[in-house]
């Protein structure tokens, strides 16, 4: 199998790994900062709302792997 990703597919995986990265940063976020009882005197519950919503109008995480996948299946098959 071959893992070498074209500009559209590495665009589709770093994507991918933006929305995961920003997901497990605002939870933990706003855990350490609930935790301590600051979660309103930050903008930690607006950074967790932001990345909600653009999890909703950009598309989730497993959309853009989802793309990812379709097009690497596609590639491969081409090449075969």
């Amino acid at each position: 199998m071959n893992f070498d990703f074209s500009d559209d597919q590495k665009q589709l995986r770093d994507q991918a790994w933006r929305f995961l990265a920003e997901k497990c940063t605002t939870k933990h976020v706003r855990q350490v900062h609930g935790g301590m009882g600051f979660t309103w005197e930050f903008d930690c519950h607006l950074y967790y709302r932001r990345s909600n919503a653009l999890a909703l109008c950009l598309g989730s995480m497993s959309y853009w792997e989802d793309q990812l996948i379709d097009r690497m299946r596609a590639r491969n098959a081409s090449a075969a």
